[in-house]
């Protein structure tokens, strides 16, 4: 029965690998140069494209002992922020391989046995497109592995939260579905560099599966996968080169007047920042000009509701004056005229005078909507005029975005 039902999913997986490929698999555009970063990681990184662009012969003569025996597969460690996804994705650039992202979420189910059927599937799926694909090669990218690979305590479950509800079982179920799928991804490797002559990789070579990990704490990793990964690579916070860079590329396609003095003096105050950090002091600092014109519109719209609102008092009391006036000559009008005046009332007369005051209330209403109408339409072409004649980002921006952004993440 279990037999059977093996079968089953790996002829759905099958299937559903020969599909046509996910456009968020197509390989990306991104290169190693395009990423600002150390140097020596970049050259590591590249030490896993080379056996794709070497003739055969080469790579069998050099690629020998010790060089192939371990299948590509790097993890990528540091503080968050620092780029991991975009040198794996950088790596699936410079091969023009197939590129696939898996996340925690993308494996862990609540049914049992179908977040290691997900990890099977993951393997799986990337062989097949590895064969789809013209490079014949296909990058995997594990992100946050950690939440998948806990390490083991001594009881045999796993550290952390993943399976708190089942004493580890799940959590660990899932590290030795990895640990198994890293063990036979390495024998095909070895198998394929073994059988690999110069006919058949003219021919058909065979597919190629290259794994990048990327992990905040390793230390929380099992010790048993991090001893499946060929390379662990550090990925620090960038250096003050690095941060000019950074700077200089978010402002590439922005109008600015910010000198390299002031780019030198924002890098020297952001020591210990990672790019996404600079990014977002960038992201605030270009958008100070845009916010300044929303907040003159604003202005110009209170100024213009506070204008009209003095209007309306200096007219209601002048109508009070003149109701004061109005109950003064009545009460120097004879008694023979009020007389008249109240005989000749009837219902019907009456009528009109209660409904009077209810059609000036409601002209008065849409008077009031009119002049709101206008003041927006007015602060709309103020906003649009002041938008147009936009001025470019200084270094004063920077200064306020910085003091703004430290406001908020330093305590008092």
């Amino acid at each position: 029965m279990n037999g059977d039902e093996d079968d089953h999913d790996d002829a759905d997986e099958e299937q559903g690998c020969d599909e046509t490929m996910d456009p968020k698999c197509a390989p990306p555009r991104t290169r190693l140069e395009d990423i600002i970063g150390p140097d020596d990681i970049k050259v590591h990184l590249d030490e896993l494209l080379v056996p794709l662009g070497v003739p055969v012969s080469l790579y069998r003569r050099i690629w020998t002992g010790i060089r192939a025996r371990q299948a590509p597969s790097v993890l990528l460690f540091g503080p968050p922020g620092t780029g991991k996804t975009e040198l794996a994705r950088a790596v699936a650039g410079e091969a023009s391989a197939a590129f696939v992202t898996v996340r925690p979420s993308d494996i862990l189910s609540k049914y049992v046995e179908e977040s290691e059927r997900s990890v099977r599937r993951v393997f799986t799926t990337a062989t097949q497109l590895a064969r789809r694909t013209e490079s014949t090669c296909t990058v995997v990218f594990w992100d946050e592995i950690d939440a998948l690979g806990q390490a083991r305590n001594g009881s045999g479950g796993v550290e952390g939260t993943i399976s708190s509800h089942d004493g580890g079982g799940c959590g660990r179920s899932i590290l030795v579905e990895l640990l198994l799928q890293f063990n036979q991804l390495h024998e095909t490797f070895m198998e394929a560099a073994a059988n690999e002559t110069e006919d058949e990789a003219s021919s058909s070579p065979p597919p190629r599966v290259i794994v990048l990990a990327a992990t905040n704490r390793p230390e929380d990793c099992d010790p048993s996968l991090l001893r499946r990964f060929a390379m662990r690579l550090y990925v620090g916070l960038p250096t003050t080169r690095h941060r000019r860079q950074f700077l200089r590329h978010f402002l590439r396609d922005v109008e600015h007047c910010v000198s390299r003095h002031e780019v030198r003096r924002v890098a020297r105050a952001t020591a210990g920042w990672s790019g996404a950090e600079l990014e977002h002091l960038t992201r605030e600092a270009v958008m100070a000009p845009v916010r300044e014109c929303l907040q003159a519109a604003a202005q110009y719209r209170r100024r213009r509701r506070r204008r009209t609102n003095d209007e309306d008092e200096l007219e209601s009391s002048s109508d009070e004056d003149g109701d004061d006036d109005d109950d003064d000559s009545e009460r120097t009008t004879p008694t023979s005229n009020v007389t008249t005046t109240t005989t000749a009332t009837t219902p019907e007369a009456s009528l009109p005078i209660a409904t009077a005051p209810n059609g000036s209330s409601s002209a008065a209403g849409s008077e009031d909507d009119d002049d709101e109408d206008v003041r927006m339409e007015r602060a709309r072409s103020s906003l649009l005029t002041n938008l147009e004649h936009l001025r470019p980002v200084n270094g004063a921006d920077f200064q306020t975005a910085l003091e703004f952004i430290l406001g908020q993440t330093t305590p008092p």
